[in-house]
C-alpha cells in the first residue's frame, strides 16, 4: 500500500513551533492539516472504486432498503479501512520517510508516530466492527485486512529477509480493497474475483517497484527489502514493466464477463497506452545511467501510476451506470 495512493501532503502548512512531545490532539491535527483538496479528490474516486467493485459483484442490481443499508455500512467500513492503512503505513515508514520524505509531520516531530499508529489500529478495528452490519463475508475480509496490516507493517516489512519481499507483500493490502468491495455484494464468482483482485495486486506490485527505485536510500536504512536494492534500478524497471503487462491482461479478463463493457475497456486501454509511453521515457533515461534523474522520473511515474490505477478501478462504476442507462 506504500505507493498505491496519491500523496496527501501535497501542500505544506507554514512552519510553526513543534512540541518536543506533541499531545495526542496535536499529533492528529498536525498530521491531518497537511491533507489538501487533491487528496480528498482521491477519496472521492476511492468511493467510486468501491461502488464499482460492488457493481461488479452484482450488488447494485437491486437497490432496495436492505441493499442500500448494506452498501452504506460497506462504504463506511471501506473508508475506515483505507484511512487506517494510510496512517499505519506512515507510522511504520517513519525511518524511511526521514530520509526520502523529511517534510512529513512524523519525521519533523510534529506528530508522534505512536499516536498515529494507535489511531490507525482504532480505524482498522472500527472498520471490522462496522462490517458486522454488512455481512459475514465483509467481516471476514475486514478482519483479515486488520490482522495482515498489523503483521506486515508491524513486523514483516522490515524483518522478512527475502529480496523484494516488501514489494511482494505490500500489494496484498491493496488487493484486499477490491476483495472487500466485492464482499459487500456477496460476490463469489471466481472470474470476477481473480480479475478485480489480481489487477490491483499486480498493478500495485509494478508501481511499488517504481517507488522502490526512488526510495533506495531510505529503504536501505529502514532495512526494507526491495527489488531495486537487490537487482539495481534498471533491472527493476524491466521487471516492473513486465508485471504491469500482466496487470493489464488480468484487468482485461473482466471484459469477458457480463459485468463490464465499453467504458471500462476505454479506461483500461487509455491507461495502458499512457503507461507504455511513461515506461518508454523511463527506459530512455535509464540508458543514460541510474543517477538522480532516473530516481526522480521513477518517483513521478510512481505517483501517476497510482492515479491511473484508481481511474481504471473507478471506471467500473461509471461502466455500470452507463450500461444500466443504455440497457446493455
Amino acid at each position: 500500500m506504500d505507493r498505491w495512493r496519491v500523496e496527501p501532503h501535497v501542500q505544506h502548512a507554514k512552519p510553526h513551533a513543534v512540541s518536543v512531545h506533541p499531545t495526542y490532539g496535536e499529533s492528529l491535527w498536525n498530521y491531518f492539516r497537511g491533507w489538501r483538496y487533491p487528496f480528498f479528490g482521491t477519496i472521492f474516486i476511492y468511493v467510486l472504486m468501491v461502488l464499482g467493485w460492488i457493481g461488479l459483484g452484482g450488488g447494485l442490481d437491486e437497490l432496495g432498503a436492505a441493499s442500500m443499508r448494506r452498501i452504506g455500512f460497506g462504504l463506511l467500513g471501506a473508508t475506515m479501512l483505507l484511512f487506517g492503512i494510510f496512517l499505519i503505513n506512515d507510522a511504520a515508514d517513519r525511518h524511511v520517510d526521514a530520509r526520502v520524505h523529511p517534510d512529513r509531520p512524523i519525521p519533523q516531530g510534529k506528530s508522534a508516530w505512536q499516536h498515529i499508529m494507535a489511531t490507525a489500529v482504532a480505524l482498522l478495528v472500527g472498520g471490522a466492527l462496522v462490517s458486522t452490519q454488512v455481512n459475514r463475508q465483509s467481516l471476514a475480509v475486514a478482519s483479515a485486512m486488520t490482522v495482515y496490516a498489523l503483521f506486515f507493517y508491524g513486523w514483516a516489512k522490515s524483518n522478512v529477509r527475502v529480496p523484494g519481499s516488501s514489494e511482494i507483500l505490500t500489494p496484498v493490502v491493496s488487493a484486499m480493497f477490491p476483495l472487500y468491495g466485492l464482499s459487500i455484494a456477496g460476490c463469489t464468482e471466481p472470474r470476477i474475483l481473480v480479475g478485480a483482485v489480481g489487477y490491483i495486486y499486480l498493478a500495485d506490485f509494478s508501481q511499488d517497484m517504481l517507488g522502490g527505485i526512488h526510495d533506495q536510500e531510505g529503504d536501505r536504512v529502514g532495512n526494507v527489502r526491495t527489488f531495486a536494492l537487490a537487482l539495481g534500478a534498471r533491472r527493476t524497471l524491466i521487471l516492473s514493466a513486465v508485471v504491469y503487462v500482466l496487470a493489464a491482461l488480468t484487468g482485461a479478463s473482466l471484459l469477458y464477463t457480463t459485468r463490464t463493457s465499453y467504458v471500462y475497456a476505454v479506461a483500461l486501454g487509455g491507461v495502458s497506452v499512457a503507461m507504455i509511453v511513461l515506461y518508454g521515457r523511463l527506459f530512455r533515461i535509464a540508458r543514460k545511467g541510474d543517477g538522480p534523474t532516473l530516481l526522480a522520473a521513477a518517483d513521478r511515474m510512481n505517483h501517476l501510476a497510482g492515479m491511473f490505477f484508481f481511474i481504471v478501478a473507478a471506471s467500473t462504476f461509471l461502466d455500470h451506470v452507463v450500461s444500466r442507462l443504455l440497457h446493455l
